[in-house]
């Protein structure tokens, strides 16, 4: 950047120097000697004058006044910048009126910092980067299920799982079903660059706006005629529940199943567990960290149901399972209330393995077959009322 007295007149903008020469120069003035060694010079280094870029007022754009005659003035101080610099000029004008001992008026130049172009680009990449996921939808079409079919028949059909615990079970089954998917659904992209703020936004509207919420509310309530029968103690009942199960707390109590105990043989995992257990399963749900929903379990057809029994089987013999049953990813999401910098106004909500659950399905209904009997002697009555449980002790 360059910038100072040049004593010289650029004139009207005209060719060959249009490159170099903005279209708000002093157009009262006549291009001169020095000035067109001013154009000469910005031809040569690629720079371009910043002061007739933007069209401003006269007052702005006159930066000598004669000091006995304010009517005799010109345009002679000029700032000078590189031609790829120009892309980061906000504004160059004359402060007029400064009261300085000069008859020179100050120029004032705005410009951004240009990012570097691989921080430029990282910093986009954060920001837009998008990732690739299977395209769930294309699962519900008849021709994607076919297809997934076939292909998870084939890379499952001829797999000896004879020597295989139940972590390479899982492994096989979960990479042969994920890649079928991809290739009969295709992927699509997810996630992208964040909603920018508007402009009016601030807190004083945002309470404004809560304010509205919670009176509409009130207004859309409906009055209570009778009275609100309250919820029980959740402790309580998790209190009363283990007092009635636990085995020599009451007379008559015969002791369950008990894995430990060498005299107790449960029935194998049978397919028609696995079977309800699918299809007892939301077709629809977010999937865990396997990415396997239970409609993609629905598209792999008889052999998924083998396989699922296989490992089903296996877990229960190694009391063990996959990790991927384990883990859970955790969104958080705001309960539309308080301030979203406090952590306490949000609540987790835990997306599970599919597979795991099903699991879990089958072995809680072998539970509740075993334990039903002694809450049926007990004077524990549960009333489910309008999507709550409420506990009952006569």
């Amino acid at each position: 950047m360059v910038m100072g007295d040049f004593n010289g007149k650029v004139g009207q903008r005209r060719d060959p120097w249009t490159k170099h020469l903005g279209p708000f120069s002093d157009n009262t003035a006549t291009c001169n000697y020095n000035g067109n060694l001013i154009l000469e010079l910005c031809a040569e280094h690629e720079l371009v004058i910043a002061n007739t870029l933007f069209q401003h007022r006269q007052s702005r754009i006159i930066t000598w006044y004669k000091w006995n005659n304010l009517d005799v003035c010109s345009q002679f101080d000029f700032v000078l910048v590189r031609t790829k610099m120009r892309s980061t000029l906000r504004n160059t004008r004359v402060i007029p009126n400064a009261e300085l001992d000069t008859d020179h008026r100050p120029i004032i130049t705005t410009r951004t910092q240009k990012q570097k172009t691989s921080d430029k680009n990282k910093a986009r990449a954060n920001k837009t980067s998008k990732k690739r996921v299977i395209n769930m939808k294309k699962l519900q079409s008849g021709e994607a299920q076919t297809k997934t079919n076939s292909l998870v028949n084939e890379k499952l059909k001829s797999v000896d799982t004879k020597d295989m615990n139940v972590t390479d079970l899982w492994n096989t089954f979960k990479s042969a079903v994920t890649d079928s998917m991809k290739e009969a659904c295709g992927t699509k992209k997810q996630g992208g660059p964040t909603r920018k703020l508007t402009a009016w936004w601030n807190e004083e509207i945002k309470k404004v706006i809560q304010t509205k919420k919670k009176l509409f509310k009130n207004c859309q309530r409906p009055q209570r005629t009778t009275p609100v029968r309250r919820r029980p103690d959740q402790r309580k009942v998790g209190r009363v529940l283990l007092r009635l199960t636990q085995p020599g707390r009451r007379p008559g109590h015969r002791r369950g199943f008990d894995p430990s105990q060498p005299d107790h043989q449960e029935p194998n995992i049978l397919e028609s567990e696995v079977r309800w257990a699918v299809k007892d399963s939301p077709k629809d749900k977010a999937a865990g960290d396997d990415g396997i929903t239970t409609r993609a379990v629905l598209a792999c057809g008889e052999i998924g149901i083998q396989w699922l029994t296989s490992m089903f089987q296996r877990a229960w013999e190694e009391s063990k399972v996959p990790d991927d049953w384990q883990r859970a990813i955790v969104v958080p999401i705001w309960k539309c209330k308080g301030s979203k910098k406090d952590c306490s106004t949000y609540r987790g909500i835990s997306l599970l393995s599919h597979v795991g659950k099903m699991f879990a399905k089958i072995l809680e209904r072998r539970i509740r077959a075993k334990t039903e009997h002694l809450l049926s002697n007990s004077s524990l009555v549960l009333e489910r009322e309008e999507g709550a449980q409420t506990l009952f002790l006569p």
